[in-house]
C-alpha cells in the first residue's frame, strides 16, 4: 500500500471485496477489486464503483455456468 490510501472498502459478493484508492502523489482516486479469501488484488484502476460491480457480477455470472465454477469461488445460488 506504499503510496496509496484506502478511502473505502466493502464486501461486494461471496469471492470479492472492492476498495475505493487515492494515490498520495497524484490525489488521483480509483477503485479496485480484492479476491475474498487471500484478498490479492485482481484489478485495479477501475474508474467507478458501477465498474468494478460490473466486472464482479461478470465473474459471478461465468462461475455458475461453468460445471464446479471457477477455481476458488464459493458457489452462489
Amino acid at each position: 500500500m506504499i503510496g496509496r490510501v484506502v478511502l473505502h472498502e466493502e464486501r461486494a459478493s461471496a469471492n470479492y471485496w472492492i476498495r475505493r484508492v487515492r494515490r498520495r502523489r497524484t490525489a488521483e482516486e480509483s477503485w479496485e477489486v480484492l479476491e475474498a479469501e487471500s484478498r490479492l488484488t485482481v484489478a485495479t484502476g477501475l474508474g467507478d464503483r458501477e465498474e468494478a460491480v460490473r466486472m464482479i457480477r461478470g465473474w459471478e455470472r461465468l462461475s455458475q455456468r461453468l460445471e464446479g465454477g471457477l477455481a476458488g469461488h464459493v458457489l452462489l445460488h
